[in-house]
């Protein structure tokens, strides 16, 4: 979609949800907000990385339900949502945009933690110098609507948006897809018609980006699910 058909708004930052129903603004319990903030906050650097990296193997599932930590009565495509039914998700460990919504059954390589790890520490350092849409991107939001109440889920921009919430900011400015999901709508969403979801799974997807607080993150310490095509940068 052309930039040209985005909205630009600013809209408060604890209204944002990452992909695996993190909330952003300060809740804690966020895979990116977390790293970023302890490390603004000058907490021992190897220990930060070993926490995310415990958190990412604590975190890495096959299927959608168990993903975002709800009893589904199926079971569903990681990333594949009811509104939009597809399916985004990596099997391959050598493909993975987004380490955090990576599937694959081989492992994570240690390549990607580095490589993920550099652009969190990156992010922080870009926005300490200012947060410059216009010249570098606008964070980009797909909006969820249920009655009165809207929130959004982050479709680029996790990491700036988590280092914008480190530095203090309460607020930001992005652009939003023009065509909102409705709740009031959801008879009508695609994956519902096509039944491919299961209605009430459908509104507990939708549901998932409105709640309050982060639900805790699992955490693996043996760090088995390790590719070591490369050492970890510790």
């Amino acid at each position: 979609m052309e930039n040209s058909k985005l909205i630009t708004q600013i809209i408060d930052i604890n209204l944002c949800y990452h992909y695996l129903g993190y909330r952003y603004g300060g809740y804690k319990n966020n895979l990116y907000e977390d790293f970023i903030t302890r490390l603004h906050q000058g907490d021992d650097i190897t220990q930060i990385k070993l926490q995310f990296i415990s958190r990412l193997c604590g975190t890495r599932t096959f299927e959608f339900g168990e993903t975002l930590k709800l009893n589904l009565k199926r079971k569903y495509p990681k990333w594949s949502f009811p509104w939009f039914p597809t399916n985004h998700a990596s099997y391959s460990e050598h493909s993975n945009p987004d380490i955090v919504c990576h599937t694959s059954n081989a492992g994570i390589l240690a390549s990607h933690i580095n490589r993920e790890i550099k652009w969190l520490i990156a992010a922080l350092e870009n926005m300490k110098k200012g947060y410059q849409p216009e010249e570098y991107g606008y964070i980009t939001l797909l909006e969820l609507r249920k009655k009165t109440m809207t929130h959004y889920i982050v479709l680029d921009g996790n990491h700036r948006i988590s280092a914008l919430h480190a530095l203090g900011h309460t607020k930001v400015a992005v652009k939003i897809l023009p065509k909102k999901v409705n709740y009031s709508y959801r008879y009508f969403w695609k994956g519902v018609i096509s039944r491919k979801f299961d209605l009430h799974d459908a509104e507990k997807i939708f549901n998932r980006y409105f709640y309050k607080n982060n639900m805790v993150i699992n955490e693996v310490h043996n760090h088995e699910q390790i590719i070591y095509d490369e050492p970890i940068e510790l």
